[in-house]
C-alpha cells in the first residue's frame, strides 16, 4: 500500500492520547525521520509537502529549502480533511461507530460474564484503542451472542454450524479466544479446569454429558419409578437422563461420595444408603443442576456428604469447586494428613509453579493437606490409594 505524507500524519494524530478525542484543537507538528523518507521516498515527500502548503494544510519548516524537511506544522481543524486525501474513517468516527455496536449488543446479552467482556472492550475505547475483533466481519460476536443463548449443551461443531455457519470455524478460530474470554471473566471457570471442562461449563461438548453412579436412588422419570440399587457395580445416565429426570424427598441416602477418579469409583463397593458419584474432576452444568436437585430434595440434617480426590492442587480445588457449587455440607474423605503419610512413598514431586498457586489456596478443611504437601513437596494421586 502506498503511503503519503498525510499517513504520517493521521498516525501521529491516532497515536496520541487526546488529540483525537471530541473537543480538541491547536498547532501540532510532525517531525519527519529517516524512515519517512524511505517509506514514502524522499523527492516524493517533498512534492507533496509543498502541495499541502499550497493549499494552507500545513507549514514547512525546512533544513535545507526544497530539499530537506526538518518539520511539518498542521492543525487538529484539518484532520477530516487529511482523513478525506487518505481514502480513510476518522478514528473518531470508528470509535463511535465501535461504541454504538457494542451498546447496542451488549443490550441482547444476559449473562453477566459475557457483559463483563463487552465492558471491557467500551473501556479500551474510552481509551482509543480499537481491538481487532472489532473491525473485519465481527464474527467473534455472533459466536458470544450463541454462547449467550445456550440453555443446555450442544456439540460444539453443531454450535459452530448454527451460529458460524461452517462446523469447523468454532474450533480453528474462536475456541482458544473464547477459552481465555471465560477464564477472565466467567467466575465459574476454576484455573484448575482443562479445555474440555472449561467448554463444559459454556455448554460446549465435544461427546455428550454422562454421569456414572452406583448407590439406591430412586429417579422419577415421565410418571414411573426408578429405582437404581440393582446396578450394584454402577450404571450411567446420559445428558437426556439428567435433564429430565427427577429426585423425589424419602430417599434412603444417608451418604453421598464423589469420586474424582474412575478406577477409585468403580472400587467403591454397593453400599445401602450410600450413593456414590464419579465426577471424572469438574462436573459439567447439566451434571451439576441435577446434583443440586438431589441434595434439595434429601433430609439435610441426616446425610452426610464427602469427596474424594487426588492429594494434589488439582484435588483440592475441585473439592472446593463442589462444595462451593453443589454440596455446601460437603467433607474430605481420605483427603486428610493421616492418607498422605500412609502413602508418601507413592508420592510425586510437585511443579514450582503449581506449589506456588497451591500455597494462595485457603480452605480450612484441608488445610493440614495443603500444609504437608508444601512442606514435603510432594502430592498423591487418589489411584494410589489403591495400592495394597
Amino acid at each position: 500500500m502506498e503511503i503519503k505524507l498525510v499517513d504520517k500524519i493521521i498516525e501521529k494524530y491516532e497515536k496520541s492520547t487526546t488529540d483525537w478525542k471530541e473537543g480538541a484543537s491547536g498547532n501540532r507538528s510532525l517531525r519527519i525521520q529517516q524512515k519517512d523518507k524511505d517509506q514514502i521516498g524522499s523527492l516524493e515527500l517533498i512534492s507533496q509537502a509543498v502541495e499541502l502548503e499550497k493549499e494552507k494544510l500545513v507549514e514547512i519548516k525546512w533544513y535545507a529549502h526544497l530539499s530537506e524537511i526538518e518539520m511539518i506544522h498542521y492543525s487538529l481543524k484539518d484532520m477530516p480533511e487529511f482523513y478525506a486525501r487518505a481514502g480513510k474513517i476518522s478514528k473518531p468516527q470508528k470509535i463511535k461507530d465501535c461504541r454504538e455496536f457494542l451498546e447496542n449488543e451488549k443490550q441482547k446479552i444476559k449473562r453477566d460474564w459475557l457483559r463483563a467482556y463487552y465492558e471491557s472492550f467500551l473501556d479500551k475505547l474510552e481509551k482509543g484503542e480499537i481491538p481487532g475483533e472489532l473491525e473485519g466481519d465481527r464474527l467473534l460476536f455472533r459466536c458470544l451472542s450463541g454462547l449467550d443463548q445456550l440453555e443446555e449443551p450442544v456439540y460444539k461443531r453443531t454450535f459452530s454450524k448454527h451460529f458460524l455457519g461452517n462446523s469447523k470455524l468454532f474450533e480453528k478460530r474462536f475456541q482458544k479466544k473464547i477459552l481465555n474470554i471465560a477464564k477472565a471473566h466467567n467466575p465459574e471457570i476454576d484455573d484448575n479446569m482443562d479445555k474440555s471442562s472449561i467448554l463444559s461449563q459454556l455448554y460446549l461438548e465435544e461427546y455428550s454429558q454422562e454421569l456414572a453412579l452406583k448407590g439406591n436412588v430412586i429417579l422419577e422419570l415421565e410418571g414411573q419409578s426408578i429405582d437404581l440399587s440393582p446396578f450394584i457395580y454402577g450404571l450411567v445416565i446420559n445428558s437426556q437422563m439428567l435433564k429430565h429426570a427427577e429426585v423425589h424427598a424419602g430417599q434412603k441416602i444417608r451418604k453421598v461420595i464423589t469420586v474424582e477418579n474412575k478406577a477409585n469409583f468403580m472400587s467403591m463397593p454397593y453400599e445401602e444408603g450410600t450413593l456414590i458419584v464419579f465426577s471424572h474432576g469438574y462436573f459439567t452444568p447439566l451434571e451439576k443442576e441435577f446434583l443440586k436437585r438431589l441434595y434439595q430434595s434429601l433430609d439435610g440434617d441426616q446425610v452426610e456428604y464427602f469427596h474424594t480426590g487426588d492429594l494434589d492442587y488439582g484435588g483440592i480445588k475441585i473439592f472446593q469447586y463442589i462444595k462451593n457449587n453443589i454440596f455446601p455440607p460437603l467433607k474430605p474423605l481420605y483427603m486428610d494428613l493421616e492418607t498422605f503419610e500412609r502413602f508418601k512413598a507413592e508420592g510425586e514431586t510437585i511443579e514450582r509453579s503449581t506449589l506456588d498457586k497451591l500455597k494462595r489456596v485457603k480452605e480450612p478443611l484441608l488445610q493440614e493437606l495443603i500444609d504437608i504437601i508444601c512442606e514435603e513437596k510432594l502430592v498423591i494421586e487418589q489411584e494410589s490409594l489403591l495400592i495394597k
